[in-house]
């Protein structure tokens, strides 16, 4: 996991939000509290972020399986 994304891992863990997020942008209301783009800029929002970790998932597996059949 990248550096700048550590802050958001904390996040979510119930660390609470990191002392440099503008709180006037969180949003309790968006899935993530509207933070995905603010840590991940090339997700417009919490389901494009969802995508991308299924995809980074989906490749991952399909290493491991290659990697187990060799």
């Amino acid at each position: 996991m990248a550096s700048p994304a550590k802050p958001f891992r904390n996040l979510m863990m119930r660390y609470g939000p990191d002392t440099r997020v503008d709180l006037a942008k969180v949003d309790l209301n968006d899935p993530l509290f509207g933070l995905a783009p603010y840590y991940y800029p090339l997700c417009n929002d919490a389901l494009e972020l969802a995508t991308l970790v299924k995809r980074a998932l989906s490749h991952t597996a399909a290493a491991l399986n290659d990697w187990a059949e060799a």
